[in-house]
């Protein structure tokens, strides 16, 4: 049997080629990873993208409601400078009437005020006494004029601890306070 002489460089040839099969299997590898690391990373950029679209839907649906939010706002301060406007002229229309109407009358003095203390309150309280059916009907305040009252004069012994009371009336009102008003046009000038 004849058998084939074996080059001597068959040996060399072989470890090259089984060198090379190992640098083309590294490779593949890489480029195997290499697609790999794309394939997610491109997943990864579309779940973004999606996450962004998203976000980008609720913020343009939030600007469209304020928006409308907005537009209506700016409706209803129109229509408010429209009222303010009419109301402003609807006050200088009574204005005139009132100063047409006053025209040669005397102005009113402004309203003074008594000043009582808390300790003067209480002693004045105690010597008055509360009686429903003499009561003025209505609250009053300070300024009222109470000229449906019937007022009563404050006791001696009260106007001699307080002289300032001489000159003053009293009624009582349904809460029971009592409506310290001047004697000339019983206008209230304390409540104690």
């Amino acid at each position: 049997m004849a058998t084939k002489p074996q080059s001597p460089d068959y040996g060399r040839d072989l470890g090259k080629l089984e060198g090379t099969v190992g640098v083309l299997q590294n490779l593949s590898f890489a480029i195997i990873t290499l697609l790999v690391a794309i394939v997610g990373g491109g997943i990864f950029l579309l779940l973004q993208i999606s996450d962004v679209k998203s976000t980008a839907s609720d913020t343009k649906r939030d600007i469209a409601a304020a928006v409308e939010r907005i537009s209506k706002l700016e409706v209803a301060i129109a229509e408010l400078k429209t009222s303010q406007g009419s109301v402003t002229g609807s006050l200088a229309r009574i204005e005139n009437n009132i100063a047409s109407a006053l025209k040669g009358q005397p102005q009113p003095t402004p309203v003074s005020q008594l000043l009582i203390s808390l300790n003067d309150a209480q002693t004045i309280r105690s010597a008055l006494k509360f009686d429903i059916d003499t009561a003025y009907k209505g609250i009053g305040k300070l300024g009222d004029l109470l000229t449906d009252a019937k007022l009563s004069d404050f006791p001696e012994d009260l106007i001699e601890k307080f002289p300032q009371l001489k000159a003053l009336r009293y009624v009582f009102n349904i809460k029971g306070q009592i409506l310290i008003a001047t004697a000339s046009d019983q206008r209230v000038v304390a409540i104690v």
